[in-house]
Order: structure tokens, then C-alpha cells, then sequence
């Protein structure tokens, strides 16, 4: 994906100046960003986007950069893990704990317009010696269903103005992040190898309606190997039952 027209030319140079003492340093930060959100695009590991939020916190002067997230079980749509990615810093932990705070939740759940931990109410609640934190929802995706960045920083007031730049610098790479965390979170469910065209078919049975015995007259098959395939295939997908492992291959696109 290109960012340029996302980030340049329509970058005001005094805002992003903030960030450094000139224009060509400013230049740089963008350059950099980019950079670092084409990296995100490509990461296929972990470690990959650890390094791109270690650059990123040093892009910005900022102690400490995390990406957090929440995901739900595709069967039942319930919350059913939250996840968390952060760049080297002394607030590893407090940036997790941090997004579990209702009030955070809440805000990145709104997928509302990055907030400063002030204007949210938070301001008393950051970890010992922050003095300042923008919390950025991500668009979600997928089973992603609510994420953000949360940007620390120890200088008083470093993020109250809120220029535009910083804004739609951080909510960009937000999005970036929110892409990869639900591209892992495919990667795990989909299982090694995909689907066999067998179990594609037993799949799109069930989106019919057909019930085993429709399936053993049209397979020719007992009730009890009709019943071993799905046996089989529902714990490929990690469910229990027909009908989640349908939508857990909806979700994930499995009968593409």
C-alpha cells in the first residue's frame, strides 16, 4: 500500500516540526513513518512489529509505544482474548494495564478520534513518571474487534496539542497494526494446509440446510463416517458443533 498521499504532501510542516527543529528533519519523521508502516504490511512475525514500535517510539520521542488488542471467539462472538505489542521501554507492563481500563476500552471501542489521557479523564491514573499519553483507536477488522496504540511520554504536556499531524500519523499506523493483528489471528485459526475440498464441501452441506442423512445419500457414506468428518474437521477448526465451524470459516473466509 502507498501511504504518501496519506501522509505528504498535505503535512503541515510546523506541526510535524514538533517532532523535530526543522523542515528537513520533519521530512525525515515522515519518511520514516512510512517506512516503518510498509514494514508492518510485510511483518510475518512478531518480532518484525516489535522493532517497527521501537522505531516508532523513537520517531516520536516518546517512552514508551503499544499496540493493543481485543479478539472474539468467531463461533460465538464472545470477547476471547486481548492481546498486546510494545516497543522496548520501562512501561511494558502499565501500557497493558492501561488499556483495560473501561475508560480506555470505551475509547477504543468508539473508534473515535485519537484522545489524550487528560481529556479522557486519565490523566491520575498513568503509570509513575508519564506525563503525558495519546491513546489512538484502530479501524477494526475481522474478529479484531477493539484496538488501539498507546503512545507514552514523560514530558509534561508532550501530546496536549494534539496537532493534526500527530493525529493522523498515529491513527494511520493504528490501522496498519489492526491489519496485521487480525492477519495473525487468522494465521492461527486457519489450519496448516487450509481445507481440503472435502471439507469445503461438508462446509457449504451445512450452509444448505443438509443434514447427515441428505449427506449419506449423497455421499454414500455411513452416518458414522459423515459424523468422523465432522468429528475431524470441528476440531481442525478448534469448535464444537456444525454450525461454528461454518461460521468460524465465513469469518475467515475458508470457503473462498
Amino acid at each position: 500500500m502507498d501511504f504518501s498521499s496519506t501522509l505528504h504532501p498535505s503535512t503541515d510542516f510546523a506541526e510535524v516540526s514538533r517532532f523535530g527543529a526543522s523542515e528537513n528533519q520533519a521530512l525525515r519523521v515522515l519518511k520514516s513513518l512510512l517506512r516503518i508502516m510498509s514494514k508492518i504490511e510485510r511483518a510475518d512475525h512478531h518480532y518484525a512489529v516489535h522493532q517497527s514500535l521501537e522505531r516508532m517510539r523513537k520517531v516520536f520521542g516518546a517512552q514508551q509505544v503499544t499496540f493493543w488488542w481485543m479478539e472474539n471467539n468467531p463461533a460465538t462472538g464472545e470477547p476471547e482474548a486481548t492481546r498486546a505489542h510494545s516497543s522496548s521501554g520501562p512501561y511494558l507492563y502499565e501500557a497493558s494495564e492501561l488499556a483495560s481500563l473501561p475508560a480506555v476500552r470505551g475509547h477504543f471501542g468508539s473508534r473515535s478520534e485519537p484522545g489524550t489521557a487528560s481529556a479522557l479523564g486519565l490523566q491520575s491514573v498513568l503509570p509513575k513518571g508519564v506525563q503525558s499519553a495519546l491513546f489512538v483507536p484502530a479501524r477494526t477488522s475481522g474478529d479484531v474487534v477493539i484496538g488501539g496504540l498507546i503512545i507514552l511520554s514523560q514530558k509534561p504536556g508532550y501530546f496536549e496539542g494534539n496537532p493534526s499531524f500527530c493525529r493522523l500519523a498515529c491513527s494511520t499506523m493504528a490501522g496498519v497494526l489492526s491489519e496485521w493483528s487480525f492477519k495473525t489471528v487468522k494465521n492461527r485459526r486457519v489450519p496448516e494446509g487450509g481445507l481440503t475440498d472435502a471439507e469445503r464441501e461438508l462446509l457449504r452441506w451445512e450452509a444448505a440446510g443438509h443434514k447427515t442423512k441428505q449427506m449419506v445419500r449423497v455421499t454414500g457414506e455411513s452416518v458414522a463416517a459423515v459424523d468422523h468428518r465432522w468429528s475431524k474437521l470441528n476440531k481442525r477448526l478448534g469448535v464444537k458443533g456444525r454450525a461454528a465451524a461454518l461460521k468460524v470459516a465465513k469469518v475467515l473466509h475458508l470457503l473462498d
